[in-house]
Protein backbone atom coordinates (compact mmCIF):
# COMPACT_ATOMS: atom_id res chain seq x y z
CA UNK A 1 0.00 0.00 0.00
CA UNK A 2 2.06 2.59 -1.10
CA UNK A 3 1.81 6.27 -0.78
CA UNK A 4 -0.21 6.46 2.43
CA UNK A 5 1.22 5.71 6.26
CA UNK A 6 -1.06 4.32 8.68
CA UNK A 7 -2.18 6.42 11.50
CA UNK A 8 -3.81 3.61 13.60
CA UNK A 9 -5.09 0.21 12.61
CA UNK A 10 -7.98 2.01 11.29
CA UNK A 11 -7.16 4.46 9.18
CA UNK A 12 -4.07 5.95 6.53
CA UNK A 13 -2.63 9.14 6.30
CA UNK A 14 -3.01 10.13 2.35
CA UNK A 15 0.01 11.96 1.40
CA UNK A 16 -1.71 15.21 1.35
CA UNK A 17 -2.30 14.96 5.12
CA UNK A 18 -5.87 13.75 5.19
CA UNK A 19 -6.91 10.53 7.48
CA UNK A 20 -9.13 7.91 5.35
CA UNK A 21 -11.18 5.08 7.22
CA UNK A 22 -9.62 1.66 6.19
CA UNK A 23 -13.20 -0.02 6.96
CA UNK A 24 -15.94 1.87 5.16
CA UNK A 25 -19.43 0.88 3.67
CA UNK A 26 -19.84 0.11 0.09
CA UNK A 27 -23.29 1.63 -1.22
CA UNK A 28 -23.52 -0.11 -4.59
CA UNK A 29 -26.75 -1.70 -5.98
CA UNK A 30 -28.29 -0.48 -2.57
CA UNK A 31 -31.24 1.89 -3.28
CA UNK A 32 -34.28 2.98 -1.61
CA UNK A 33 -34.42 5.63 1.68
CA UNK A 34 -35.94 2.68 4.02
CA UNK A 35 -33.07 0.19 2.21
CA UNK A 36 -30.09 3.24 2.98
CA UNK A 37 -31.57 4.31 6.84
CA UNK A 38 -30.84 0.41 7.66
CA UNK A 39 -28.10 -0.33 6.47
CA UNK A 40 -26.30 3.04 7.56
CA UNK A 41 -27.72 2.83 11.15
CA UNK A 42 -26.02 -0.86 10.79
CA UNK A 43 -23.09 0.48 9.83
CA UNK A 44 -22.55 3.31 12.64
CA UNK A 45 -23.70 1.13 15.40
CA UNK A 46 -20.81 -1.00 14.27
CA UNK A 47 -18.03 1.51 13.99
CA UNK A 48 -18.35 2.43 10.19
CA UNK A 49 -17.19 5.69 9.77
CA UNK A 50 -16.61 5.59 6.21
CA UNK A 51 -19.22 5.82 3.40
CA UNK A 52 -18.99 5.21 -0.16
CA UNK A 53 -21.97 5.84 -3.49
CA UNK A 54 -21.06 7.25 -6.40
CA UNK A 55 -23.37 9.36 -9.03
CA UNK A 56 -24.04 6.13 -10.99
CA UNK A 57 -25.10 4.44 -7.96
CA UNK A 58 -28.35 6.75 -8.24
CA UNK A 59 -28.80 6.74 -4.06
CA UNK A 60 -26.31 10.12 -3.10
CA UNK A 61 -29.39 11.53 -2.27
CA UNK A 62 -30.90 8.58 0.19
CA UNK A 63 -27.01 8.11 1.53
CA UNK A 64 -27.50 11.82 2.60
CA UNK A 65 -30.65 11.59 4.28
CA UNK A 66 -29.89 8.85 6.32
CA UNK A 67 -25.98 10.32 7.26
CA UNK A 68 -28.23 13.57 8.11
CA UNK A 69 -30.87 11.16 10.12
CA UNK A 70 -28.82 8.71 12.14
CA UNK A 71 -25.54 11.25 13.04
CA UNK A 72 -27.30 12.34 16.27
CA UNK A 73 -28.39 9.49 17.00
CA UNK A 74 -24.74 8.65 17.39
CA UNK A 75 -23.44 11.50 18.51
CA UNK A 76 -21.72 12.32 15.18
CA UNK A 77 -21.41 14.80 12.97
CA UNK A 78 -20.50 15.86 9.61
CA UNK A 79 -16.86 15.94 10.78
CA UNK A 80 -16.56 12.75 12.23
CA UNK A 81 -17.26 10.15 8.77
CA UNK A 82 -15.43 10.48 5.43
CA UNK A 83 -17.88 10.47 2.24
CA UNK A 84 -16.30 8.83 -1.24
CA UNK A 85 -18.58 9.73 -4.57
CA UNK A 86 -17.44 8.95 -7.76
CA UNK A 87 -17.46 10.84 -11.20
CA UNK A 88 -20.00 9.41 -14.00
CA UNK A 89 -18.50 8.42 -17.02
CA UNK A 90 -21.00 10.54 -18.86
CA UNK A 91 -19.39 14.13 -17.44
CA UNK A 92 -15.55 13.27 -17.83
CA UNK A 93 -14.46 15.99 -19.06
CA UNK A 94 -16.00 19.46 -19.17
CA UNK A 95 -18.96 18.19 -17.17
CA UNK A 96 -16.72 17.29 -14.30
CA UNK A 97 -17.66 20.33 -11.84
CA UNK A 98 -21.10 20.58 -12.16
CA UNK A 99 -21.00 16.92 -11.58
CA UNK A 100 -19.61 16.90 -8.17
CA UNK A 101 -21.50 19.89 -7.71
CA UNK A 102 -24.40 17.49 -7.87
CA UNK A 103 -23.44 15.07 -5.71
CA UNK A 104 -22.44 17.62 -3.05
CA UNK A 105 -25.68 18.72 -3.23
CA UNK A 106 -27.55 15.45 -3.47
CA UNK A 107 -25.52 14.10 -0.48
CA UNK A 108 -26.62 17.23 1.59
CA UNK A 109 -22.80 18.17 2.19
CA UNK A 110 -20.81 20.91 1.99
CA UNK A 111 -17.84 19.20 0.72
CA UNK A 112 -16.50 15.23 -0.29
CA UNK A 113 -13.72 14.15 1.51
CA UNK A 114 -12.76 12.03 -1.02
CA UNK A 115 -13.74 12.64 -5.09
CA UNK A 116 -12.52 9.68 -7.64
CA UNK A 117 -12.69 9.70 -11.62
CA UNK A 118 -15.33 6.00 -11.95
CA UNK A 119 -13.82 5.09 -15.00
CA UNK A 120 -10.99 6.25 -16.97
CA UNK A 121 -13.06 6.72 -20.35
CA UNK A 122 -15.65 8.57 -21.32
CA UNK A 123 -19.52 6.96 -22.07
CA UNK A 124 -20.47 6.33 -25.34
CA UNK A 125 -16.61 6.30 -26.01
CA UNK A 126 -14.44 3.51 -27.03
CA UNK A 127 -11.78 1.98 -24.45
CA UNK A 128 -8.90 2.54 -27.08
CA UNK A 129 -10.27 6.02 -28.02
CA UNK A 130 -7.42 8.61 -28.00
CA UNK A 131 -9.82 11.37 -26.70
CA UNK A 132 -10.17 9.71 -23.52
CA UNK A 133 -6.63 10.84 -22.95
CA UNK A 134 -7.69 14.34 -22.70
CA UNK A 135 -10.88 13.87 -20.89
CA UNK A 136 -9.35 12.38 -17.87
CA UNK A 137 -6.50 15.15 -18.15
CA UNK A 138 -9.73 17.66 -18.29
CA UNK A 139 -11.50 15.99 -15.18
CA UNK A 140 -8.24 15.51 -13.32
CA UNK A 141 -7.78 19.52 -13.57
CA UNK A 142 -11.43 20.28 -12.65
CA UNK A 143 -11.09 17.95 -9.56
CA UNK A 144 -7.81 20.26 -8.77
CA UNK A 145 -9.75 23.10 -8.74
CA UNK A 146 -12.37 21.76 -6.78
CA UNK A 147 -9.66 20.78 -4.21
CA UNK A 148 -7.96 24.18 -3.68
CA UNK A 149 -11.63 25.28 -3.24
CA UNK A 150 -11.84 23.17 -0.25
CA UNK A 151 -15.05 21.13 -1.78
CA UNK A 152 -13.00 17.87 -2.27
CA UNK A 153 -10.05 17.06 1.06
CA UNK A 154 -8.89 14.32 -1.51
CA UNK A 155 -8.74 13.07 -5.17
CA UNK A 156 -8.13 10.02 -7.35
CA UNK A 157 -8.85 7.70 -9.74
CA UNK A 158 -11.09 4.22 -9.97
CA UNK A 159 -11.01 1.30 -12.18
CA UNK A 160 -7.65 2.57 -13.87
CA UNK A 161 -4.77 -0.03 -15.15
CA UNK A 162 -1.38 0.37 -14.72
CA UNK A 163 -1.02 1.59 -18.83
CA UNK A 164 -3.45 4.48 -17.41
CA UNK A 165 -1.83 5.44 -13.98
CA UNK A 166 1.64 5.70 -15.81
CA UNK A 167 0.55 7.32 -18.99
CA UNK A 168 -1.31 10.30 -18.63
CA UNK A 169 -3.14 11.50 -15.16
CA UNK A 170 -0.90 12.79 -12.88
CA UNK A 171 0.20 16.20 -14.03
CA UNK A 172 3.04 18.07 -12.83
CA UNK A 173 0.56 20.94 -11.99
CA UNK A 174 -1.42 19.22 -9.47
CA UNK A 175 -1.31 21.12 -6.04
CA UNK A 176 -3.76 18.80 -4.08
CA UNK A 177 -1.23 16.48 -2.35
CA UNK A 178 3.00 15.81 -3.98
CA UNK A 179 4.82 18.29 -6.01
CA UNK A 180 5.53 15.51 -7.88
CA UNK A 181 1.80 15.77 -9.00
CA UNK A 182 0.54 12.15 -7.39
CA UNK A 183 -3.26 11.64 -5.76
CA UNK A 184 -3.34 10.80 -2.97
CA UNK A 185 -5.73 7.70 -3.99
CA UNK A 186 -6.24 4.60 -6.50
CA UNK A 187 -8.95 2.87 -6.29
CA UNK A 188 -7.86 -0.46 -8.87
CA UNK A 189 -9.88 -2.90 -11.04
CA UNK A 190 -9.09 -6.68 -9.60
CA UNK A 191 -11.10 -9.62 -10.14
CA UNK A 192 -10.76 -13.42 -10.70
CA UNK A 193 -10.62 -12.64 -14.24
CA UNK A 194 -8.29 -9.64 -14.10
CA UNK A 195 -5.47 -10.23 -12.04
CA UNK A 196 -2.89 -6.61 -12.53
CA UNK A 197 0.33 -8.40 -11.51
CA UNK A 198 2.44 -5.10 -12.30
CA UNK A 199 1.91 -2.01 -11.21
CA UNK A 200 4.11 0.73 -12.18
CA UNK A 201 2.11 3.19 -10.22
CA UNK A 202 4.12 6.65 -9.34
CA UNK A 203 5.49 6.49 -5.36
CA UNK A 204 2.92 8.17 -3.44
CA UNK A 205 0.01 6.46 -4.65
CA UNK A 206 -2.27 4.50 -2.19
CA UNK A 207 -3.64 1.64 -4.07
CA UNK A 208 -7.47 0.22 -2.49
CA UNK A 209 -9.90 -1.44 -3.09
CA UNK A 210 -13.70 -0.15 -3.03
CA UNK A 211 -15.71 -1.61 0.07
CA UNK A 212 -18.57 -3.90 -1.50
CA UNK A 213 -18.41 -3.86 -4.00
CA UNK A 214 -18.88 -7.00 -5.95
CA UNK A 215 -17.13 -8.66 -8.73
Amino acid sequence: MEGGNTGSKHSVTLNNGVSMPLLGLGTFRLRGQENLIRAVDAALACGYRSFDTASVYRNEGDLGCALQQLLPKYGLTRSDIFITSKLSPADLGEGTREACLRSISELGCEYLDLYLIHWPGKQGWRSDDARNVDARAVSWRAMEDLYEAGLIKAIGVSNYTDKHLTADVFLPCSTCCAASGIPPTSSTKGTPGLVQEKWGSPPGLFLFGLWGVAW
